[in-house]
């Protein structure tokens, strides 16, 4: 049945009626008035996260490949936000934002390098817990666990959770759906699951056995290339060697992977639909397609995710479908990852301006195409973006360095304006700064998270 708001109102009418009474007859025309009825219960929440996919592959954001069509089936009953922006270039601290509503910056430099949440922070299953929801979570991710990993050394991502199952590290995203399914077969109402596949994450390996549409004979010499494997490069990258240098014959074979690895994730996406359907939990339940950052095939001279804050990158899908498919259509203002919790807090009956958040609840824009927000931020290492509905700042703290970018003339952020529009340079640098103190990034003695490409490096998840 279609999604009904849990705000309840007194019809009119019974008003009047009430009001027009008196003695007696007040109360015995009160007493027949029909009562609003009982609540409605909350729907059922399901956040499927897909790691390292970026919005521009996918056919509703644009790709003209068909490289999604169960994706776009769903988006046609979904909202789709097109200028979704991801809190951070890398799985860590983009998914500890995600979960929380809390800035990325706060979650770098913890005590012994930890990656995880930290317990006092409340998470969105942690409130949804405490107002009766049953909550799970199925992780592929080295990075988002509850255990330990070499990547990941103390877990952490488990806070608020009734169970956390990180089984299926680095597996294909079949091992993430079968876990799923037994846990949809018993799961009580209302329930939050949260799901994170490692696809396309690299190395892009579609199954053998799966149709690859995109993927050409490589005939290049790097057997990694081959096993779509694109670390080496950025190692080359990282030691000095010139991005003109790259055999562009191995990007292109690298992105046609990446490609078939996107479009595999749809046909597996399209079979987690079908599973909610057959559990009986598709009418009731609020589905979240997200992504915690995306790829880059040497757009801005580096590949894989974590270096830098370009749009391959922090321009993520989001895409939100309300019980009944209503209301639907594409929303072209700016939000956030990091607006996702108090969005389904507040669609799940709970108030979220009593929780802590730096996010805003999306209902307004989902509901009367309200904007909720002027600009959106993202942190990687030394650097901070800010970007409103046309222009876009990059500023390394380090170097002091500053990109401007035209967002509307210029979408692929190869022109850079900061000296040639030196006024709209400095208003976003001011909004940047303003945020900056908001968010607790201030750089002292060190620079928050100025170390995080070496620390992630180190623990092998940089390579």
């Amino acid at each position: 049945m279609p999604f009904r708001s849990t705000r309840v109102a007194r019809p009119p009418t019974v008003i009047a009626a009430c009001l027009g009474c008196a003695g007696l007859a007040l109360a015995t025309a009160c007493s027949e008035a029909p009562s609003p009825g009982p609540t409605p219960p909350p729907p059922n929440v399901v956040v499927v996260l897909a790691d390292t996919l970026r919005a521009d592959f996918l056919s509703v954001y644009g790709d003209e490949r068909n490289i999604s069509p169960s994706i776009a089936a769903f988006a046609r009953e979904a909202v789709v936000f097109e200028q979704a922006t991801s809190q951070a270039a890398c799985t860590f601290p983009s998914v500890n934002s995600l979960l929380t509503s809390r800035h990325a910056v706060e979650f770098v430099d913890q005590p012994g390098g930890r990656l995880g949440i930290p317990a006092e922070v409340p998470t969105l299953a942690g409130i949804l817990r405490e107002n009766g929801f049953e909550t799970h979570a199925i992780s592929a991710s080295p990075v988002v666990r509850a255990n330990p990993s070499k990547v990941n050394r103390h877990g952490g991502f488990d806070g608020g959770f009734d169970s956390f199952d990180d089984s299926c590290q680095w597996r294909p995203a079949p091992c993430v759906s079968r876990r799923a399914r037994k846990l949809l077969e018993s799961v009580q109402r209302p329930f939050a699951l949260y799901l994170h596949y490692m696809d396309p994450h690299g190395p892009y390996a579609p199954p053998q056995q799966f149709e690859r549409r995109f993927t050409r004979p490589y005939t290049g010499e790097n057997d990694y290339v081959a096993k779509g494997n694109p670390s080496p490069i950025a190692e080359l990258l990282l030691e000095g060697t010139p991005p003109e240098e790259i055999p562009a014959e191995d990007i292109e074979h690298l992105r046609q992977l990446y490609s078939d690895e996107v479009a595999w994730f749809d046909h597996v996406f399209a079979q987690l639909l079908a599973m909610l359907r057959q559990t009986g939990h598709w009418d009731d339940t609020l589905i979240v397609l997200a992504s915690d950052h995306g790829e880059e095939f040497l757009e801005h001279d580096t590949v894989k995710h974590c270096r830098s804050l370009y749009a391959p990158l922090v321009h993520v899908p989001l895409i939100l479908r309300l019980p009944g498919g209503t209301p639907s259509g594409r929303r072209d203002q700016l939000v956030q990852n990091l607006d996702l919790v108090p969005t389904l807090l507040d669609f799940a009956g709970i108030d979220p301006g009593r929780h802590d958040l730096a996010g805003r609840s999306l209902r307004p824009m989902i509901e009367d195409d309200v904007a909720v927000r002027d600009h959106a931020f993202s942190f990687q290492g030394t650097r901070r973006s800010i970007r409103g509905p046309r222009f876009k700042l990059i500023l390394d703290l380090a170097t002091g360095e500053q990109q401007l970018f035209d967002l509307s003339a210029d979408p692929g952020e190869t022109r850079d304006l900061a000296s040639s529009h030196p006024a709209e340079r400095d208003r976003l640098r001011a909004a940047l700064e303003d945020w900056r103190t908001r968010a607790g990034d201030r750089a002292g003695e060190t620079i928050p998270g100025a170390d995080l490409d070496e620390r992630l490096r180190a623990l092998g998840y940089l390579e």
